[in-house]
This record gives C-alpha cells, sequence and structure tokens, in this order.
C-alpha cells in the first residue's frame, strides 16, 4: 500500500489536516440501508434493522461536497473522511497548501 502524505492548508476552521489516499484506499467499500422504529431512533443510531448493502464500484469515488466524480489521485481527504475534487478542494483553501509537520 502506498504511503499517505499529508499536508496542510488554511480554512475557515484554521489550519486542517489534508490526507492525500491512494486508489486502492477506496475499494471494498459498500452503503448500507437500515430501517428504524421511529423518526427519534433513526437520529439516535437505536433500534435499526439493516435492510440491504449496495457495493460501491471501486473506481467510483466522487467528491463529499459536490459529487463530482473524482479520477485524479490520490484523492485528498478532510476532516478525518470527507473526499474532496481539486475544485472543492481550493474553494474551502484560504492560502497555499504547508507541507510537513507543522506547530499547532
Amino acid at each position: 500500500m502506498e504511503e499517505i502524505k499529508v499536508t496542510y492548508i488554511t480554512t475557515d476552521d484554521g489550519l486542517t489536516r489534508v490526507e492525500w489516499r491512494p486508489k486502492e484506499e477506496f475499494m471494498g467499500r459498500s452503503n448500507r440501508m437500515y430501517t428504524a422504529e421511529s423518526t427519534k431512533d433513526l437520529l439516535r443510531g437505536t433500534n435499526l434493522s439493516l435492510v440491504s448493502v449496495i457495493p460501491v464500484p471501486d473506481d467510483s469515488i466522487v467528491c463529499d461536497l459536490c459529487n463530482a466524480k473524482i479520477e485524479e489521485y490520490p484523492v485528498p481527504v478532510v476532516w478525518d473522511s470527507y473526499a474532496l475534487c481539486k475544485k472543492c478542494l481550493n474553494s474551502i483553501s484560504k492560502k497555499e497548501v504547508h507541507s510537513g509537520p507543522i506547530e499547532v
């Protein structure tokens, strides 16, 4: 597995970590659909019943902000799990990209 490169950008939230993840990290994913006894249970994540598991094609990586297909690798991931296209990464970035460790 390819090593994950880490950089930092300045956003409205301050200094934000960007992990540049290889395409292979997005393989083997699936969406899970659940039902719940009530809206309250759904919001709390309690009393859920799994209805279906739908595999996600390995080459289907979309931006979590605008749903554009991501076809350039490695994929920038911010806020722990948000894969972004370059346009959205640039739109949240207020300054240049910083590489290497940053004192906070």
